[in-house]
């Protein structure tokens, strides 16, 4: 199951971070230069300086690779700026807010005053006077609207976008524990498919994607170990080693060099001394600490995120039964012996609540989106050639025409055939 993270409130907030200030880039740009329609959507002309602002945007906030992505950035603009405003205006944003509106534009006013105060001290300095600083903000408020931009326009804009919120988190959405519990057996099933044999792919998506996997693989071992240090120089040799026989040399090299301690920790052990309690004495791993001490790293025999000689040692012959310890094993890291503490149950991870509670989570997001989509298709969509030359998509409409062309050369290629053939004709 992926983390559902995305939520219409952050979206919708970077509309008022971009109109904030950065929508000042799009009325500079249409002030100094002509600016194109791009599209026009539900009457509403969309301008290409604002796609071309939104995409910069969109990448500083880390939402797009490529900050010519016009494409997502359009689709943001129809959806989060324009989409809004027409359902605003349409059920009336007072209307929406309720007792909240009054409440909403000081919260937005509020806001564009920090706004304006990060961006006078930004350009004036932290220890401007209050003189200074009320001339200064006077002078930007002067700025600003010569470029069309107003704390009206802020303040209103900030007041849609609560009032979308509003209207988008009213619609009916089935959060049942009976939808829930349904939705979570779907990705269990799911999540067994692609998982139940494949520990590496579990691994990857766990631990490197940050996925939450609904399904463990069977077969993991909970092992604690003790990690001890080796002489650089050994180590070196080891890691450098041009080959099998050579690299088992210099195992056994780092073995033999610190064969005293291994001994001892051995002896203790097989004195009845607790294992936990050795690793604490000897142990030089900061990771087997904590949680990771207590429950231990999960090794799979197909295990990636553990060196491979690692998940060697925890699945070595002595290590059959749970309270083992496997014999010394080398890696880059130093000498590991491992203790077989206990076996992963694999199967369907128990559903928590933070499990409901994403799963609940992801039913309503759906059902927003399906909502957005519906509105989306109420309105007409008018493309500009602008649009197709800013996208470098295919003008459909262009498509005829250079069919009708081809024909027309084909027609005149046929045609001047004919009158070749005429004209041999006539010379015979």
């Amino acid at each position: 199951m992926k983390r559902f993270t995305r939520l219409l409130s952050v979206l919708l907030a970077l509309v008022i971070m971009t109109c904030s200030f950065a929508l000042s880039e799009a009325a500079q740009t249409a002030a100094e230069n002509t600016d194109p329609v791009v599209l026009t959507f539900g009457g509403t002309d969309i301008f290409q300086s604002e796609i071309q602002t939104y995409a910069n945007q969109l990448y500083r906030m880390g939402y797009t690779n490529d900050s010519s992505d016009y494409v997502t950035a359009i689709s943001y603009v129809i959806t989060y700026v324009v989409l809004p405003e027409l359902k605003a205006e349409e059920h009336g944003i007072e209307n929406l807010l309720g007792d909240r509106y009054e409440a909403v534009l000081a919260e937005a006013e509020q806001k564009f005053d920090e706004e304006m105060d990060y961006y006078i001290r930004s350009s004036k300095g932290s220890e401007i006077s209050d003189e200074e600083y009320e001339k200064a903000y006077q002078e930007a408020l002067v700025y600003f609207a010569e470029l069309d931009f107003s704390k009206e326009e802020y303040i209103k804009d900030y007041a849609v976008s609560e009032a979308f919120i509003v209207l988008i988190e009213g619609i009916d959405v089935d959060v049942s524990e009976e939808t829930i519990l349904a939705l979570y057996d779907e990705y269990v099933e799911y999540d067994r498919s692609f998982f139940e044999n494949d520990a590496a792919g579990y691994e990857q998506y766990t631990q490197y994607y940050n996925y939450d996997i609904l399904f463990k693989p069977h077969g993991y071992r909970a092992i604690t170990h003790i990690l001890l240090s080796a002489d650089e120089a050994l180590l070196a040799s080891y890691k450098d080693a041009a080959d099998e026989e050579a690299k088992k040399k210099a195992a056994d090299d780092i073995i033999a060099s610190r064969q005293d301690v291994i001994d001892e920790i051995y002896a203790r052990f097989e004195a009845g001394e607790e294992f936990e309690a050795l690793i604490g004495e000897y142990n030089t791993d900061p990771g087997m600490a904590g949680a990771a001490l207590k429950n231990g790293y999960e090794v799979h025999k197909d295990s990636v995120i553990f060196v491979p000689e690692f998940v060697t040692g925890a699945f070595a012959e002595e290590m059959q039964e749970v309270g083992d310890i496997s014999k010394p094993v080398v890696t880059d890291y130093g000498i590991h012996i491992l203790y077989y503490l206990g076996d992963i149950p694999g199967g369907a991870k128990e559903i928590t609540e933070a499990i409901y509670e994403e799963i609940k989570a992801s039913i309503i997001y759906e059902a927003q989106n399906k909502q957005i989509s519906e509105w989306l298709d109420e309105y007409e969509i008018i493309y500009t050639d602008t649009y197709y030359q800013l996208t470098g998509i295919e003008n459909p409409a262009a498509v005829p025409e250079a069919e009708e062309t081809e024909e027309a050369a084909a027609e005149e290629e046929a045609a001047e055939e004919t009158v070749t053939e005429e004209a041999e004709e006539a010379a015979e």
